[in-house]
């Protein structure tokens, strides 16, 4: 799978969580101990099932950033 699909896969991995998780995104926001935790685990958990395959450490770190992206986002 090429860069940019994997970057595709990753991004709506995130999105996903982000989505299926609206009070834990409250709890981020908040500032609630183990929120990011909990949306670091989720996203490379998605993203390994919508690739087929673990995640190098680039692309868990590259999860990592997106997700964070995103929550931030949710700020706004």
């Amino acid at each position: 799978m090429d860069e940019p699909s994997v970057r595709h896969e990753i991004a709506a991995a995130a999105q996903q969580v982000i989505s299926a998780e609206p009070d834990m995104v409250c709890a981020w926001q908040d500032g609630e101990p183990g929120s990011w935790g909990f949306f670091a685990g989720k996203v490379v958990l998605a993203s390994k099932s919508r690739l087929g395959r673990p995640l190098s450490e680039g692309e868990r770190r590259l999860a990592w950033q997106t997700m964070w992206d995103l929550l931030v986002a949710t700020r706004a």
